[in-house]
């Protein structure tokens, strides 16, 4: 295989992977790996080995990147919904998948809404739709509805709407709206048969500051979505019946273990998620970290059962920010962003281009899956090796040498126990 690349500066970084078929021949595979540039070149030797362990190409491991086509559009001068940007679409969505993402978040603001009479609303789920058969059709397995609702300050008490940020979400004019809206949206779900793989957002990160508004919305979502588990990045383990996956950040699910490991005895499901924090040698996916603790997250989530992962910025570049070159654009209030934290993806001059960290993220949930697949026949097994790497999601072997010694160990493990 022969790649062209033209050069932009004096020196150029280029990442190479091969994807290895399921039907490949284990052992190794010499070769050679020449990169020209003029009239000079230089070759690598190569010996990839392959072991007989497969990956499922649909593990059980849940992750979703929360994603923006109004940006995809933007950065590539595209017009809202017309065929360029469905085929970007599609294209970034083919990228998520690259790196195993299974859940896909659709923004209240994606559905047409119009005000019919005051205080009666009707909805379009047109692109919705189209979205969702696009995604699944891409081997995405679920579903995210969208957060009905928001709030104006992070401390702030109460909720407004997502779609009506003038209407305070509790109040009866709130009432009215999330009931037309979310019977809409249970309706459209169940002519699809998509209720089942479907979970619902109903506010980002409730505080002790809006913890009763959260309760009445989930208990607004609930009326209206019976059987649908709620999912929700939460600030504190306060919200007891009203969250079935809690998805706190992996330091504050260290902090708080117990807390979060009762409510799982007790039938909820715990994900974890990074942000802006934390920060340390908490192992985030920030561009100043090591490279290893990208992959490392999912090594923790073994580690602790955590079956999924969430994270805002797969594509969330601020309108003024150039992701090439600004990496801690301006958050509001003096603060700045951490480096990379918008996005893990970029805005390529021919569709989206991957990056390193996407990779490692990929990477990590592949490990994921063979520590279960390993645990399978051999918990004891599959905890040592994750143990003698990673005990927690901030004290791990950070040695890249280490590390692949590890992980060359699990692929030998994982595939003496896909062959008993």
């Amino acid at each position: 295989m022969t790649a062209t690349l033209e050069r932009r500066g004096r020196t150029e970084a280029i990442y190479v992977s091969w994807r290895v078929p399921v039907d490949a021949e284990p052992g190794k595979h010499g070769g050679t790996l020449t990169v020209a540039a003029g009239d000079d070149s230089a070759s690598v030797p190569i010996t990839p080995e392959v072991f007989p362990a497969t990956v499922p190409e649909c593990g059980t491991f849940r992750l979703t990147n929360w994603f923006s086509v109004g940006i995809m559009a933007e950065r590539h001068g595209l017009e809202m919904w017309s065929d360029a940007h469905w085929r970007m679409i599609r294209a970034y969505a083919k990228l998520m998948r690259r790196g195993r993402q299974t859940d896909f978040l659709l923004p209240v603001s994606l559905v047409g809404l119009m005000e019919e009479l005051k205080g009666t609303f009707s909805f379009d789920f047109g692109n919705v739709e189209r979205l969702i058969r696009m995604f699944f059709d891409l081997g995405f397995t679920h579903i995210n509805g969208g957060h009905v609702a928001t709030r104006t300050e992070f401390d702030a008490p109460n909720f407004v709407l997502s779609a009506q940020p003038k209407l305070d979400a509790v109040s009866r004019e709130g009432y009215t709206f999330l009931a037309q809206y979310l019977t809409n949206w249970w309706h459209f779900l169940r002519r699809n048969g998509w209720q089942h793989r479907t979970i619902q957002h109903v506010g980002d990160e409730p505080t002790k500051h809006s913890a009763k508004d959260y309760r009445i919305l989930s208990g607004i979502v609930r009326k209206f979505m019976p059987g649908v588990p709620i999912i929700d990045a939460v600030e504190l383990p306060d919200l007891a019946g009203a969250v079935d996956i809690w998805v706190p950040k992996n330091s504050y699910y260290e902090q708080h273990r117990d807390d979060f490991e009762a409510y799982r005895s007790l039938g909820d499901t715990i994900w974890c998620y990074t942000c802006c924090f934390p920060g340390g040698r908490y192992m985030n996916r920030l561009l100043d970290m090591p490279l290893i603790r990208t992959r490392q997250i999912h090594w923790g989530c073994f580690l602790y059962d955590i079956p999924g992962f969430l994270h805002w910025g797969f594509n969330h570049y601020r309108h003024f920010q150039n992701p090439f070159e600004m990496n801690c654009p301006d958050h509001g209030g003096g603060n700045n962003l951490p480096p990379g934290d918008t996005h893990i993806v970029y805005p390529g001059e021919d569709g989206p281009w991957g990056s390193v960290r996407l990779e490692a993220q990929a990477a990590g949930i592949e490990d994921y899956e063979l520590l279960r697949m390993l645990a399978e026949t051999d918990r004891a097994k599959a905890d040592g090796i994750v143990r003698s790497s990673v005990r927690g999601f901030k004290d791990s072997d950070e040695d890249p040498a280490q590390s692949a010694a590890t992980h060359r160990r699990l692929l030998r493990e994982a595939s003496k126990a896909e062959e008993d």
